[in-house]
């Protein structure tokens, strides 16, 4: 069963705008399954006048779909993709001179292209400044709650094992352990390794390892280092390649002065629950791991999402006394703060410097009791 993703309206109405897209994603988000559905099922193919025999689809692990675009021989192109009015490419990251193909295609042959790829950095710097004024950048994450709340999805599941399309549609645990192993070692740690040419094998996975157990504090990268045995500046852009790859991203403290936000490295959040657990090894709910579970559950799920909405910006609060509040939300001039607590009973302690930075804010509670009516309701900011 299909379930249909947030973004398909933005996606449709860009390409009857005549636009681009680049669709970035970690790999098995569902790109490849989102834009066959959109070709199979949207009307706007018949406002763009574009009937499927004059769509064409190429792939960036594909020999002979590499060669021809990357030659950037408008001959070429003209000679393969005469009839094309369509172009889909999947995993265009691997695809050297991408940007400047995507430039002639469009340009010149007037040709709509439809981009995926699972690196934000690989794709995304090769294609910005060809592109300029022709693309749109989106963002597909693994499922967000928003997408299968009619599922009536069970949150201890979503917490341990995460919300990847196969693995959300598989019910038995057994086999979800499995895939989500699969997909940890395979498509994140393997596929990073590959991709940078990384040459120092275990540090990723120690990295990675380290960070699953600081889920929901903040981090040092010499401390990392210390405990790696690595430099600072290498453990920072390892944690780079794990964002451009959208495995994790960062979550600032909350400051009127940007200068102060970038002396501290924040917090590093994971964009699947299921990896997080794939590295601790651990698949319950205990004491000890469910605050912090929880706390990245609701962080993932904010993020995704916001994603695609510049004009929302996420932090923490951090007070002069190191007390904090785990989510501010920011659209305009305003602030929504949140406090992520597995139990209900548990004791929420709010810092006065917060009152007195934001007068008229209010802290709301996430529990495990409520975390998804709240979401619901962020969704609406």
């Amino acid at each position: 069963m299909y379930i249909s993703r947030t973004i398909e309206p933005e996606i449709v109405s860009h390409l009857l705008n005549r636009s681009c897209i680049i669709l970035l994603g970690p790999r098995q988000a569902g790109k490849s399954t989102l834009v066959d559905h959109l070709i199979a099922n949207n009307s706007f193919l018949t406002k763009l006048e574009i009937e499927t025999t004059q769509i064409e689809k190429y792939n960036g692990d594909n020999f002979r779909d590499v060669a021809l675009l990357s030659s950037l021989d408008i001959n070429e192109y003209k000679r393969n993709l005469a009839a094309t009015k369509l172009l889909i490419i999947d995993e265009a990251q691997k695809i050297p001179n991408i940007g400047e193909a995507i430039k002639i295609l469009f340009d010149q042959l007037k040709i709509i292209v439809l981009a995926t790829g699972s690196s934000s950095f690989e794709l995304s710097n090769k294609t910005k400044e060809s592109l300029a004024g022709r693309a749109v950048e989106l963002y597909l994450t693994p499922f967000s709650y928003a997408e299968i709340k009619q599922q009536n999805p069970d949150l201890t599941s979503s917490i341990i094992f995460g919300q990847y399309p196969k693995i959300f549609n598989t019910s038995e645990n057994k086999i979800k352990t499995k895939l989500i192993n699969d997909l940890t070692n395979i498509s994140v740690i393997k596929d990073i390794i590959d991709l940078k040419n990384i040459t120092t094998i275990n540090l990723l996975p120690n990295l990675l390892k380290y960070i699953s157990y600081q889920v929901g504090s903040r981090i040092s990268l010499r401390e990392i280092g210390e405990q790696l045995e690595a430099d600072s500046r290498t453990i920072g852009n390892y944690i780079k390649y794990l964002e451009d790859a959208f495995v994790v991203f960062r979550l600032l403290p909350l400051t009127n002065n940007p200068r102060n936000a970038i002396k501290t490295y924040g917090k590093v959040f994971f964009y699947d629950n299921g990896v997080v657990n794939a590295l601790t090894r651990s698949y319950d709910l205990n004491p000890i791991n469910s605050g912090g579970l929880l706390e990245n559950y609701v962080i993932s799920e904010v993020k995704k999402i916001t994603v695609n909405d510049p004009s929302i910006q996420l932090n923490y609060f951090n007070s002069r006394s190191s007390k904090e509040v785990d989510l501010i939300i920011t659209k305009g001039s305003n602030k929504y703060a949140y406090e992520i607590k597995f139990s209900k009973k548990a004791k929420v302690s709010i810092p006065k410097e917060l009152y007195e930075k934001f007068v008229d804010i209010e802290v709301e509670v996430i529990n495990s009791e409520n975390v998804f009516e709240k979401l619901i309701d962020i969704s609406k900011i």
